[in-house]
């Protein structure tokens, strides 16, 4: 019986230290990598071309499709793949408004919003490093992501198929025992 016990309080013991190695992910939260991987081919396109059935049909997990109900239109995709007690963990929002630049009815990408979440700080502000990085950040700024909760950068992008301007928002915040950064790019045309 002792070594029954023995037994299962070791195998407790070492599926629990193999759910909490080196990766600071938590269930349901894809990695950073992952993450980022998934945003790469928007920086090769002007988001003025990138219409939410392109989205769709890239996007790795389910989204939901929220219309809005205003004169100009709108519409809304979010990835929901942890959400706890209704709060969104880490989530995916893709906008989507009236395009500007081609003066037409189509809805065109506007803005990206991701909600990442783990346990400690450093692993928030390396997932935020990384997206920015893939957004198009230039090094020496997203050096500075991490030194406060807060950060705002803005820049252009005049290359051939991009031609737009941006803006970076990210937060971090500490709640329920988790960190959370809030990271969300918007893009006009040049």
């Amino acid at each position: 019986m002792k070594t029954t016990a023995l037994l299962f309080a070791t195998c407790f013991f070492m599926i629990a230290l193999s759910c909490n190695g080196a990766d600071d992910s938590l269930l349901g939260c894809a990695t950073p990598d992952a993450v980022a991987r998934h945003f790469d081919w928007l920086q090769e396109r002007s988001w003025s071309k990138i219409s939410a059935d392109d989205v769709i049909s890239r996007w790795p997990s389910p989204l939901d499709d929220i219309r809005c109900q205003n004169s100009e239109g709108c519409r809304l995709l979010v990835s929901k793949d942890r959400v706890i007690s209704g709060h969104c963990e880490c989530c995916e929002t893709f906008s989507f408004g009236p395009s500007e630049s081609y003066h037409s009815h189509n809805l065109s990408l506007n803005n990206i919003i991701v909600h990442y979440s783990a346990v400690d700080r450093s692993a928030v502000v390396a997932a935020a490093r990384q997206i920015a990085r893939v957004f198009g950040l230039g090094e020496s700024d997203i050096e500075k992501l991490g030194e406060t909760s807060q950060r705002r950068f803005e820049w252009k992008d005049a290359r051939e198929k991009a031609e737009q301007s941006y803006l970076l928002e990210v937060r971090f915040t500490r709640t329920r025992r988790r960190w959370e950064a809030y990271i969300s790019l918007g893009a006009d045309p040049l």
